[in-house]
């Protein structure tokens, strides 16, 4: 009863602390310092109809924070023309609310009552969702309106959506302006309908069906974004106009952008969409890539960014540099010399350069080889052009006096109109030629020493003007020289047959190849010094020249001339490794003639150190033929030089139970090898390890030991033999009440009879009765003779090393029912009679 009085006292003085003590007044949150709350409005009051204010003309409904003035109570104030009844707050239904300069901020439940001609100025943030259905929002101010803003108004959505079914949602008249800062703002149609001037820098724009931003109305749109996305479900950003629409965009993302069309129809051109990106900007495609300005629609997602200008220069006309309008972003860079990349693309340009000019040490690449590259190389003087790719050039390539022009074509392709020579020298050196017409001198020198020569329309390929004084042999760089040690070079037809040359033939059809020639066909009989003497018909060459041995077992023979040599390697037998190198002796001979180590022939050995297979390779004279020849090297065999020490065992272990100690194994003169004797890294072990002597042997068979070397590649494994001791086995002591351990086991004892168990020995006694233990019965871990175990309460005795159970001393049920109860806090307490022991 006590405490139920005091949770009533308690909660008569909650009641108490909830109702206003005499002479103090409640106030409403806006009511104004010492008002009654009946005669202030409320924050988040819904006006009614009777307390509503009498609005002017488009008057909005204002809640201001803090009224001057309360109303009457139960009356509301009464609004002047264009006043509105002050709220402390939002109102419930509130969609907006309204901040202007100089003025305390107020709350519409119609979002157009916001957007009046007398809020010009203000800035609207949403307070919830708003759908304008199918009448948009126009931003404008009637009569005489030009490009001059006259009415203007920030939009900030918040975390709300602006919608609409009409034909847009938000439209900006000319003379009227917005500024969209957040939020979602989504039509069905042209979400943003911009003729006037519309600034967007953040928030999300999203027409479902058509565009997200349409601008239209000419010159006098003014649209600026710098951020938010523009475009989500269908198109971004189109420019519906003659492109005269101002029009910047410094950032946000774009589902689409179309910068719309200069001229009138039918005469108009698409415009780029650099014509809507602000200067210094340029578009990034989902791959981070920049998107050429250049272009007159972007139909994927893209994002405004400051242009890098990387790889944005565009190439002078096929120059060696790049740079003029930005790609990107139409800004002028200065020119630069292309830069190729490991697969010949400019890194400043991103243009394919096809074709290297080096000239006193310096090169310059170009994309193309005419014209720039080909007169950059007559201009040099003396200059060396390489092709990178297959270039076609639809004119003649001209050499004239003073040029001096090496071109290497390697294994492209150059697709030309022909080449005329009238001074000055050109060298062809390669590649592949694909002409109109033919390769025409009419003065000057040729130097050919490679190079497919291919003529189009089926004429001569190779052609020497009469008066020029030249022939197509004389064409072929050596060409009628004697001098062994040049290289020779002819003309081979499609079947890849030298072509031999008539004397004063100035022409050749096509098509032909410039490759070394071979003399094939010109030798005479060898001069029995690696030579033959020839007088080649194709390239013009008179004198000796090197045989070509092409080898058959060990035996070359010149292809040319039938002249023969032998290489004979010898000492290859028995060779072992003893970490040296092997270099089996080597002679060559042409008959009974034997050639000269170094001067005629030269000998390389290779993997002639580690056992296993060895190479001997002969080069006869200056890459006249090549002889290879293999040759074994064994493994080397160790010996043992100190035999290990086994330990002594016992009757019945194993041989691997037995440590080996010591010994040792050599290679070299102790092995009957030659070279020093070094000691080899290894180990002993039994070969039968799980073999067991018997007593008998003990100390006189001789077991198997190998000894195994930590270098297996190079060494084989040896084995001996060795003695060792076996100790007759130890009589096993007696287990108290296990079995005995030794070798010669003993019976076991009886055991002593463990507390409330069996005894455990081998040959166990009856166990005799234990004296009980608390309430377990005594356990034994360890088999011997019990001994009595102390009582241990409710818990049984634990004989760590098992005993015979001790008597235990239960706990009296009484002293358990005692426990209990003071456990329980009963406060009930027993006498307990202490029980006399057992006699």
């Amino acid at each position: 009863m006590k405490q139920m009085g005091k949770r009533i006292f308690a909660a008569v003085l909650a009641a108490a602390l909830l109702f206003t003590l005499p002479g103090m007044t409640a106030y409403g949150a806006a009511g104004g310092q010492g008002e009654p709350a009946s005669q202030s409005a409320t924050a988040g009051q819904v006006e009614t109809e009777e307390a509503a204010p009498e609005a002017g003309d488009g008057g909005a409904e204002k809640a201001g924070a803090g009224a001057p003035e309360a109303a009457e109570a139960g009356e509301a104030a009464e609004a002047g023309e264009g006043e509105a009844a002050p709220l402390a707050g939002p109102p419930a239904n509130a969609v907006a609310m309204v901040e202007k300069e100089g003025e305390e901020p107020w709350y519409v439940t119609d979002l157009a009552e916001a957007f009046k001609d007398e809020n010009s100025g203000a800035k609207i943030t949403l307070l919830a969702d708003v759908d304008m259905e199918a009448a948009p929002l126009v931003i404008y101010r009637g009569g005489d309106v030009g490009n001059d803003v006259n009415i203007e108004f920030t939009l900030d959505c918040g975390s709300f959506t602006l919608s609409g079914t009409g034909s847009s949602v938000l439209t900006v008249n000319a003379g009227g302006a917005l500024t969209f800062v957040g939020g979602t703002v989504r039509g069905r149609l042209n979400t943003v309908l911009a003729a006037g001037t519309f600034t967007m820098s953040g928030g999300v724009l999203d027409g479902t069906e058509a565009e997200a931003l349409l601008v239209t109305n000419g010159g006098k749109a003014h649209v600026t974004v710098t951020g938010g996305t523009v475009g989500v479900n269908r198109g971004g950003l189109i420019v519906n106009n003659d492109g005269s629409a101002a029009v910047a965009l410094s950032g946000g993302t774009y589902s689409s952008i179309y910068p719309g069309r200069d001229g009138t129809y039918p005469n108009y051109t698409n415009r780029p969409v650099s014509s809507v990106l602000a200067e210094g900007y340029a578009l990034k495609g989902a791959d981070g890539k920049f998107i050429r300005g250049d272009a007159t629609g972007v139909q994927r997602n893209v994002t405004v960014v400051p242009c890098t200008h990387e790889g944005g220069a565009a190439p002078n006309d096929g120059g060696a540099t790049h740079g003029g309008a930005c790609l990107w972003c139409g800004t002028e860079i200065t020119a630069e010399p292309h830069a190729p990349g490991a697969d010949n693309t400019c890194a400043g340009c991103g243009t394919a350069l096809k074709v290297k000019v080096e000239s006193d040490g310096a090169a310059a690449w170009y994309d193309g080889i005419v014209p720039a590259a080909w007169e950059a190389a007559c201009n040099a003087g003396t200059a060396t052009v390489t092709l990178l790719d297959d270039v076609a050039a639809d004119n003649i390539l001209t050499v004239s006096a003073g040029d001096h022009i090496t071109l290497n074509g390697g294994s492209h392709t150059l697709t030309v109109d022909g080449f005329s020579v009238s001074g000055g020298q050109l060298d062809i050196t390669g590649g592949r030629f694909e002409m109109g017409s033919l390769l025409l001198v009419m003065g000057g020198a040729v130097r050919l020493s490679g190079g497919e020569f291919i003529c189009t329309n089926g004429r001569e390929v190779i052609g020497c003007y009469p008066t020029s004084g030249l022939t197509a042999a004389g064409l072929l760089l050596n060409y009628g020289s004697t001098d062994p040690t040049e290289k020779h070079y002819a003309y081979f037809d499609e079947a890849g047959e030298p072509i031999a040359l008539e004397g004063g033939q100035m022409s050749l059809p096509g098509p032909v190849t410039v490759a070394e020639c071979s003399h094939e066909g010109a030798a005479s009989a060898p001069n029995s010094d690696g030579t033959h003497n020839i007088s080649c018909p194709c390239c013009g060459y008179t004198g000796p020249a090197d045989c070509a041995y092409r080898f058959s077992g060990n035996t070359g023979t010149c292809q040319a001339c039938g002249d023969t040599l032998t290489v004979t390697v010898s000492g290859t037998a028995g060779l072992a490794y003893d970490g040296a190198a092997k270099e089996p002796r080597v002679a060559v001979t042409r008959g009974e003639q034997a050639l000269a180590a170094g001067a005629d022939y030269t000998v390389a050995y290779t993997d002639n150190t580690n056992a296993g297979t060895a190479r001997v390779t002969v080069a006869i004279g200056n890459g006249q033929g090549t002889y290879t020849a293999t040759f074994p090297i064994a493994k080397a065999t160790p010996e043992i030089t100190a035999l290990p020490t086994a330990a002594a065992i016992a009757y019945g272990q194993a041989l691997g139970d037995s440590a080996l100690s010591g010994g040792a194994a050599v290679y070299g003169n102790g092995a009957g090898q030659s070279g020093s004797t070094e000691e080899v890294a290894g180990a002993f072990t039994w070969k039968d390890p799980f073999a067991k002597p018997t007593l008998a042997d003990s100390g006189v068979t001789e077991y198997t030991i190998v000894f195994t070397p930590s270098d297996t590649a190079n060494y084989n494994s040896v084995e001996a033999k060795i003695k060792l001791t076996v100790r007759a086995a130890e009589p096993g002591a007696p287990g108290e009440n296990g079995t005995g351990t030794g070798e010669n086991p003993q019976p076991a004892q009886p055991g002593t009879p463990g507390g409330n168990g069996t005894g455990t020995g081998e040959n166990p006694q009856p166990a005799q009765p234990g004296t009980p233990g608390g309430n377990h019965a005594g356990a034994k871990q360890n088999p011997q003779t019990g001994q009595p175990e102390a009582p241990d309460g409710n818990r049984a005795g634990q004989a760590q090393s098992p005993q015979a159970a001790q008597q235990g001393r239960a706990l009296p049920l009484v002293l358990a029912g005692m426990l209990m109860a003071a456990a329980a806090g009963t406060g009930i307490f027993f006498a307990v009679k202490k029980k006399k022991k057992d006699a």
